[in-house]
């Protein structure tokens, strides 16, 4: 009445193979991670000009300008003390025009 199925047996080399192909995707993910997260690491810590300049102070001062959480008053006063302050750490380029 009930027929018993024959299993086949996998042959050592195929369990093998599958288990280094196995551990090498792992190694080669981990590799993969970790490079991203130096890369995004370097990104996050990195201190670029571009960035952190005063031409990106100077558009969040005239937003908050536009939005009213500044007065003209306090805007023209920021605006001359980063003025004041560039010019003063960076003497020579303030001479040249």
């Amino acid at each position: 009445m009930g027929q018993a199925s024959e299993a086949v047996p996998s042959s050592p080399g195929s369990a093998t193979s599958r288990g280094l192909l196995s551990v090498g995707l792992l190694i080669a993910l981990a590799m993969i991670g970790g490079l991203a997260i130096v890369i995004i690491r370097k990104r996050m810590l990195s201190t670029d000009d571009a960035n952190n300049g005063v031409g990106t102070l100077m558009d969040d001062l005239r937003g908050a300008l536009r939005d009213d959480l500044l007065t003209q008053e306090e805007f023209d006063a920021a605006k001359r003390a980063l003025v004041a302050k560039m010019t003063a750490q960076n003497p020579s380029q303030s001479r040249k025009k």
